[in-house]
């Protein structure tokens, strides 16, 4: 079976097939990782985001250019107890079996028994993959915890991403990011003509495109000036994004 990449809502979910052993999930969030889709994200502590020039296709070829590697790095050996998803219950009922005593002191029963996942778990496909794009992806074990979801896979590094990207940048962008869709559906006009008709529609304040508008500006003057440059180029230089910017330097 080949590696597969297939969009699941706003997730790309990887398909890995490990030789001699079930097949290996990943996920990747498009809203916490993609321009296009993070307007409706939340904003985590680090983040990365590719640029609304990289296409979807693109990061699909990604993904499977990672799956590919991936099988490459482990070939054919018997690389034990690789997990589809999270471990079963049944699996969670085995370790905590195999544990053999109550975690130490202060560990925790949910941290001891990720452990002993972890130890059945082939670790060595996990790690850092740079694709022909010149994009590196990290591919982290999270699902050994039962706690979590399925293994994560994002990008790091690389042409079109904007990476390091802390909490309140995040915010910025996905603020950004939804003033210019609501710009982008007007029909060629720009923002400041958009925000001139809100102005004169005194039921306009309670709408979503006038909270756009105030959410944007919100965020946007708690960015550096130095952030606030990336911001269009981040977006694939769209001419919507650019009327944003100018709305918003005004």
């Amino acid at each position: 079976m080949p590696v597969t990449a297939v969009r699941a809502d706003n997730t790309f979910q990887v398909t890995v097939p490990i030789p001699g052993r079930a097949h290996l999930r990943l996920d990747m969030s498009l809203q916490r990782h993609a321009w296009a889709w993070i307007g409706s994200a939340d904003a985590k502590p680090m983040n990365s985001v590719l640029h609304g020039s990289v296409l979807e296709a693109q990061i699909q070829q990604d993904l499977l250019n990672v799956g590919d590697m991936m099988v490459q790095r482990v070939g054919g050996n018997d690389v034990g107890g690789v997990t589809t998803h999270r471990p079963s219950l049944h699996d969670q009922v085995l370790a905590i079996g195999r544990l053999g005593a109550l975690p130490a002191a202060g560990q925790g029963l949910v941290a001891a028994v990720a452990g002993e996942i972890n130890t059945a778990v082939a670790t060595n496909m996990f790690g850092d993959y740079t694709v022909r794009s010149g994009r590196t992806y990290r591919v982290d074990n999270t699902a050994i915890d039962f706690m979590n979801a399925a293994n994560h896979c994002y990008p790091i590094a690389g042409p079109g991403l904007w990476a390091g990207m802390d909490q309140t940048t995040f915010a910025g962008a996905s603020s950004f990011r939804r003033l210019e869709q609501v710009v982008a559906s007007k029909q060629g006009k720009s923002a400041h003509e958009i925000w001139r008709s809100l102005e004169r529609d005194p039921t306009s304040r309670n709408t979503p495109i006038y909270g756009a508008f105030t959410g944007a500006r919100t965020q946007y003057q708690a960015m550096s000036a130095a952030t606030r440059a990336l911001l269009v180029a981040a977006s694939g230089e769209t001419q919507a994004a650019i009327s944003v910017k100018q709305w918003l330097d005004s």
